[in-house]
């Protein structure tokens, strides 16, 4: 839990010393600018000069660390498979990311590490230490506070940053962050440091914007999956499967084999795949199971919102906005509920 091994300071003078220690012992990942823009990336990082800790949020999810977008499974020659699986030279700090993110985190570990773990997944996620950067300002299309993933997270991380100002407050969440602690300049964090810290996310938190009321949404899914909303929002799409690709918590991928000419040798892997593809419902015989556009899209938004809780005891979207920031024809899941709740009425 947050604070139980103590709180402490980080001055922001020192954080390229802490960031240069860790880079001695870890491969060290943070949110980076992309280009000229003011979008960032998650890439390895080597000085707190390229950290950019005031990002709204990236493109693509952190998830890519512990799902890369394309991975070979086995290599086979002359009929005979080898498996791969991951190489870890150096454990990983994922440095930076945001509540809703690490949320996003601890939603794969129940799909990858439940009744069939990935053992791909796990050796990268055994690996991966978390420094949570809070939320500096309120999101221009997150409802984190409606899901409960942010803007503090209250588990799941080793180190939580919070910004006041000239420091950090930091808090450790696990005995492998307390460990990372010992590679920094710390101070303890004074009663007014704390305080300050409540009164900066009761304020962000009075300033959020277009919320989710998300009470029963598997129920209010359950009941409405004939309503005409689908259809609505279904003639709108185009079909391009942004929403999910950047979504933090989509998990689907297709395997595919990659044979040589001469038919010896090949590889087989797989790749990111997503619901709202007319390809991803095809079967056998040309069938298709979700063949209509409004079908994708709810399932898509159905999963997210209601019965992802049935498998996995938890709502799949973790409120970072991604799906709505990346729609180019604005098709906004909040606007989704909303439609519903008023034909609830």
């Amino acid at each position: 839990m947050p604070g139980d091994m103590g709180a402490v300071t980080i001055h922001k003078k020192d954080i390229g010393g802490f960031i240069g220690n860790l880079s001695k012992q870890y491969d060290v990942i943070g949110p980076k600018r992309a280009g000229s823009g003011m979008d960032c990336v998650f890439d390895h990082i080597s000085s707190a000069d390229e950290l950019a800790m005031d990002y709204d949020n990236t493109i693509l999810p952190p998830k890519k660390l512990l799902l890369p977008t394309c991975e070979t499974l086995l290599r086979f020659e002359h009929g005979r498979p080898v498996p791969e699986y991951p190489v870890i030279d150096r454990k990983q700090v994922v440095f930076g990311i945001r509540s809703c993110d690490l949320s996003a985190f601890m939603y794969l570990d129940k799909v990858f590490s439940g009744h069939r773990t990935d053992p791909r997944y796990r050796a990268r996620r055994d690996n991966l230490l978390t420094v949570v950067s809070s939320c500096p300002q309120v999101c221009e299309c997150g409802f984190c506070v409606s899901m409960k993933s942010g803007p503090v997270p209250k588990v799941g991380f080793d180190l939580l940053m919070t910004d006041i100002g000239r420091k950090y407050i930091v808090e450790t969440g696990s005995e492998r962050g307390a460990g990372l602690l010992n590679l920094a300049r710390t101070a303890p964090a004074t009663p007014k440091d704390m305080l300050q810290k409540k009164r900066k996310f009761t304020a962000m938190v009075d300033r959020r914007r277009n919320e989710l009321d998300a009470r029963d949404l598997p129920g209010l899914i359950e009941r409405n999956m004939d309503h005409k909303v689908w259809e609505r929002i279904g003639d709108i799409c185009i079909d391009c499967g942004q929403c999910a690709m950047v979504c933090p918590t989509c998990f689907c991928f297709d395997i595919r084999d990659k044979m040589d000419p001469t038919l010896d040798r090949g590889e087989r892997y797989r790749t990111w795949d997503v619901c709202l593809l007319l390809e991803f419902s095809g079967v056998a015989m040309g069938g298709n199971f979700r063949r209509e556009r409004k079908d994708r899209l709810r399932q898509f938004q159905a999963h997210n919102l209601g019965y992802s809780r049935e498998q996995f005891g938890s709502p799949k979207c973790v409120g970072c906005g991604r799906c709505i920031r990346a729609c180019p024809v604005h098709i906004d899941i909040r606007e989704t509920v909303k439609e519903l709740r008023r034909a609830a009425r």
